[in-house]
């Protein structure tokens, strides 16, 4: 299994909304312009925006269709589905972007 990075999508609007990817490495900051991970980018959203995404696993038990969805804390809940919890996961963290003044 590989971390799952976002789309370019997703990362041209996190870097307008001041998202910085970088790392330390002995006491020294170093920018690497890379595309992050979605969990990356989904603790970045938590912890500078207090934007706060969860991905909900959903089965219809009449129909037995599983699918994923995205719930970020304090908007509306609307029911989606997506194939994968990575898809939901990317969509939800566009929409958390969005959020972003």
């Amino acid at each position: 299994m590989k971390e799952q990075l976002v789309l370019l999508k997703t990362f041209n609007l996190a870097l307008s909304k001041g998202f910085k990817n970088h790392i330390c490495i002995l006491d020294e900051w170093i920018n690497l312009d890379s595309i992050p991970t979605q969990s990356l980018l989904q603790r970045w959203l938590r912890e500078k925006h207090n934007i706060k995404l969860a991905i909900l696993f959903r089965e219809n038990i009449s129909s037995g269709i599983e699918s994923w969805d995205w719930l970020i804390k304090g908007t509306e809940v609307v029911y989606r589905q997506y194939k994968t919890y990575e898809l939901a996961l990317e969509a939800g963290l566009l929409e958390g972007l969005k959020l972003i003044k």
